[in-house]
């Protein structure tokens, strides 16, 4: 059984509070902080996120419920962050595209017929892809980057902060 639309659009509009919380109101020193070379800033994060809610998740539910012939355009979210060069991007001017290609994804969301989440592509290795998976996996990647840019402030926080933070807990 598939959860109904309302959920996902109530979780993506928490999310999208979340994400201005995590991202806000930050300095250089901390957006571009990063606890290793291998590791994103929150910056990069940021970049990425813009990127991935116009260019994969939306884009592919609308070719799917849309029922679009063929297969969506292609995508490589890993090279684009030196392709695009997210470490040079402006943090500000990232932060206002992501808000508004999120309220641009809330608007899409509202339009879509329940019926059309059935559709689906067939993918060339993963097989059927309908409107469900790609709502799934979409707030899953939500999820994944509300962790990731949690655990950044946490290391930033314990590498800048002056103190142990053994007291408040531990992060597993």
């Amino acid at each position: 059984m598939n959860l109904p639309l309302e959920y996902f659009i109530a979780r993506f509009e928490e999310n999208f509070t979340v994400f201005k919380g995590i991202f806000n109101d930050l300095n250089p020193g901390l957006y571009n902080w990063k606890q290793s070379d291998d590791k994103w800033s929150l910056l990069e994060i940021i970049c990425h996120l813009v990127d991935e809610e116009r260019e994969d998740f939306r884009r592919r539910l609308q070719f799917v419920v849309n029922n679009e012939a063929g297969q969506p355009p292609g995508i490589n979210p890993v090279q684009w962050v030196i392709e695009r060069s997210y470490s040079t991007q402006d943090y500000e001017s990232k932060i206002k595209e992501f808000i508004n290609e999120r309220q641009a994804s809330l608007v899409f969301l509202e339009t879509i017929d329940p019926a059309t989440l059935d559709n689906f592509y067939e993918h060339p290795s993963l097989g059927k892809l309908n409107g469900h998976h790609f709502l799934n996996n979409w707030l899953a990647h939500d999820y994944l980057h509300i962790k990731q840019a949690t655990r950044l402030k946490y290391d930033l926080l314990s590498a800048r902060g002056g103190v142990h933070l053994a007291y408040a807990g531990t992060w597993k």
